[in-house]
C-alpha cells in the first residue's frame, strides 16, 4: 500500500468517525456565519444600502440653529437646579420639623415641667460653670386679669459674680402663657418662638417647650412659686 493510499485512509476514516463529523459541523457553522455576517455587514451592499436607507429617514433638512439648542440646554439645566434646591430645602425643612415636632407629652404637672427646668439648668451649670456659690433660678407665676389665662416667668441667676446672669432683668429668659390648661404663647429670651423656630436649634428644655406649644399639651396647675427648688447648684441642701 502506498503513501498516498495510506492518508487517504486515515483521512476518509477520520472523517467518518464522530470527532471528525463534529469538527467538520462546526467548522461548516462557522463559514456559513462568516459569509452571512459579511453579506449583511455595514460595508456589504446590503449593509450599504441599510446605511443609506436610515440616512434619508433620518435626514434632518434644515440647518441646526445651535443658539437654540444651547438655550433649551440652559432651561433644563435651570430646571434640574431648582428641583434640586427646593428637593434639598423640602428635605432639611422635614428634618427641622421631625425634630422639633415629635414628641411631646400629652399632659403633665406644671410641678414636673418646673423640675425639668431645674435639672436642665444643674446639668448645664455643672457640666460648662467653674463658679463657687449657690445656682439659682427665679419664677414668676402670675395669673391674668382675664379668667383662666396665667403666665410662667423664668430668669437664671446666681449668687456670685463671676456669673454671666443678672437676677435684675426685666426681660425673663422663658415666658409662656396658659389657658385653660393650654399653652398658647411662648418666647424665649429675644422674642416670640414662632418667629425664632429657624434661627437656630432649640435644645432641653426650649425644644421641650415648643414641642408641647406645637402639641397643645395639658398642663396642669399644681403648685406655687413658694413649692418650687430653684437651687441648681452642685452643692444643694439636704
Amino acid at each position: 500500500m502506498g503513501m498516498s493510499e495510506l492518508i487517504s485512509g486515515v483521512v476518509e476514516e477520520y472523517l467518518a468517525s464522530d470527532e471528525g463529523k463534529l469538527k467538520v459541523e462546526t467548522a461548516v457553522k462557522k463559514t456559513v456565519n462568516d459569509v452571512i455576517s459579511d453579506s449583511l455587514g455595514r460595508y456589504s451592499d446590503f449593509g450599504k444600502k441599510v446605511t443609506e436607507s436610515v440616512g434619508k429617514a433620518l435626514a434632518i433638512h434644515d440647518d441646526i440653529d445651535l443658539p437654540s439648542y444651547n438655550h433649551a440646554l440652559l432651561k433644563i439645566i435651570e430646571r434640574q437646579v431648582e428641583f434640586a434646591q427646593t428637593d434639598a430645602i423640602e428635605r432639611q425643612v422635614a428634618s427641622r420639623m421631625k425634630e422639633l415636632l415629635t414628641p411631646a407629652p400629652k399632659s403633665i404637672k406644671l410641678s414636673e415641667l418646673l423640675e425639668q427646668y431645674r435639672e436642665f439648668l444643674k446639668d448645664r451649670h455643672q457640666s460648662g460653670c467653674v463658679c463657687d456659690g449657690e445656682a439659682r433660678f427665679k419664677i414668676e407665676i402670675k395669673d391674668s386679669d382675664t379668667t383662666g389665662f396665667w403666665h410662667v416667668r423664668l430668669w437664671e441667676e446666681a449668687d456670685t459674680v463671676t456669673s454671666s446672669y443678672s437676677s435684675r432683668r426685666s426681660q425673663p429668659d422663658i415666658d409662656f402663657g396658659v389657658y385653660k390648661g393650654t399653652m398658647y404663647t411662648l418666647s424665649f429670651g429675644s422674642g416670640d418662638v414662632q418667629k425664632q423656630m429657624f434661627v437656630g436649634p432649640l435644645h432641653g428644655f426650649q425644644r421641650l417647650l415648643f414641642q408641647m406649644n406645637a402639641a397643645k399639651s395639658e398642663i396642669i396647675r399644681d403648685c406655687t412659686e413658694d413649692d418650687v427648688e430653684t437651687s441648681y447648684s452642685m452643692y444643694e441642701s439636704v
